[in-house]
């Protein structure tokens, strides 16, 4: 959600493809995808604005994606949830994107991070593009730039 202050367009196609990697990780292909979106309060031009933006960018990610020939990701179903705000204070724009695939018995590729405390490695110089990311947080790098 940290991506959702800088961008909201940019969360939602990042929320897409992060759903549609995860499903082709373990060998699946992507049928369709659902979504849960998380905004503040409609009512406020700025925030409707985020919903907007965030709603062109899944749709547009999903005409761009093709697997096993289909023309693009169909959205299958979902759910909006506004006014969603601490105080005064929205949250930021946070699109949720769930991703179905099949995949054959044979082909099902697990995931090597199994338990908790493995130890993950980031090599070479920091990445100029992790603005909002969890990377960017744990090594307190202040960034605000995404990767387009």
């Amino acid at each position: 959600p940290s991506i959702g202050k800088i961008d909201p367009y940019l969360v939602a196609q990042h929320a897409v493809l992060e759903a549609c990697a995860k499903t082709v990780s373990v060998g699946a292909s992507p049928l369709a995808i659902t979504d849960c979106l998380c905004f503040g309060n409609p009512e406020k031009p700025e925030q409707m604005w985020q919903f907007s933006q965030s709603c062109i960018a899944i749709r547009e990610a999903c005409d761009l994606l093709h697997f096993n020939g289909t023309n693009n990701l169909p959205i299958v179903a979902g759910n909006v949830s506004f006014y969603n705000q601490s105080g005064d204070q929205s949250i930021p724009a946070s699109p949720m994107i769930g991703c179905f695939g099949k995949v054959s018995k044979k082909r099902i590729l697990k995931n090597g991070f199994v338990n908790g405390g493995s130890n993950l490695y980031l090599l070479g110089e920091s990445p100029v593009f992790i603005g909002g990311s969890i990377v960017a947080s744990v090594l307190n790098i202040k960034n605000t730039k995404l990767e387009k």
